[in-house]
């Protein structure tokens, strides 16, 4: 039997444990799935406050982090968008204490929903935790820099978003 050589150390990958390999339980991703839509209806029905905001400015993140490792499609222009969406409801809250989306921004996070609602339900543990530390990342240089034009914050710098806990991943 041959062994493989690895000329670089980067081609060495650490072995993953089978669990890790394998979708959340359905219970976890139906928990999670659940608060966005909860959220996502608060906004709708102009009941929203900071923390649906937050709720879907994570699942946007996520989802885009999670297409973007193959687990579903959407484009930078598709984000970008999400993005704005999000930003005026939550420039709008902040001024106001009135947490809502429009028409518009309510189709554009419910198709934004479907496609995350099938992430967590098909890309492995491990594609999640993936996600998950971009999205830490992402944060991070988002309330170190970014603006949007006109000055208003972003919706990252505005949310003072959470990160996804492990813990809310149960096996069943």
């Amino acid at each position: 039997m041959l062994t493989p050589v690895f000329n670089r150390p980067e081609q060495v990958k650490r072995p993953q444990n089978k669990l890790s390999l394998l979708p959340i339980s359905r219970a976890s991703a139906d928990d999670m799935s659940l608060r966005y839509h909860v959220s996502l209806e608060a906004l709708r029905v102009g009941r929203g406050y900071v923390g649906a905001a937050q709720a879907l400015a994570t699942a946007m993140v996520v989802a885009f982090f999670l297409a973007d490792a193959g687990y579903g499609t959407m484009s930078r222009q598709t984000f970008s968008i999400s993005e704005d969406v999000l930003a005026r409801c939550i420039k709008t809250g902040r001024a106001t204490d009135e947490w809502y989306f429009d028409d518009h921004g309510y189709q554009i996070f419910s198709a934004l929903l479907k496609l995350h609602d099938r992430q967590l339900r098909k890309a492995p543990f491990s594609a999640l935790l993936r996600a998950n530390d971009r999205f830490k990342s992402f944060v991070k240089s988002k309330m170190n820099r970014t603006r949007f034009p006109g000055g208003t914050l972003s919706c990252m710098d505005a949310a003072g978003l959470p990160s996804l806990h492990v813990g809310m991943f149960r096996r069943s």
